[in-house]
């Protein structure tokens, strides 16, 4: 059985407790759209067919190669990291949402 969860904001409930066993058809939509034959299947990637194997320039991604740079810290209140000190003071004062397991469906 799926888990329940309610979604608190600041330690006050915001949300209905449901799960996708509350909606009637649900499963066997989801069934239809992913199995029988062919399903999860392409024609065609990119130009190439039939067995395809992508290269990172068939997708514009970065050869395997590439050298990835060395990633500033983490951003404090203190310092600035990955972001400026200022946007991480503005996420800390972002309210706290938190997820409670209140049972099963």
């Amino acid at each position: 059985m799926p888990d329940l969860y309610v979604v608190k904001k600041d330690g006050v409930a915001i949300d209905v407790q449901t799960s996708t066993a509350g909606v009637v058809g649900l499963n066997e939509f989801v069934d239809g759209k992913i199995s029988g034959a062919g399903a999860g299947t392409v024609s065609s990637v990119n130009g190439h067919t039939g067995e395809v194997f992508l290269t990172a320039s068939d997708v514009k991604a970065l050869p395997d190669t590439t050298i990835i740079p060395t990633l500033p810290g983490n951003a404090t209140a203190e310092k600035a990291g990955l972001m400026s000190k200022t946007d991480k003071a503005k996420l800390d004062a972002l309210p706290v949402f938190t997820f409670e397991k209140v049972g099963e469906a």
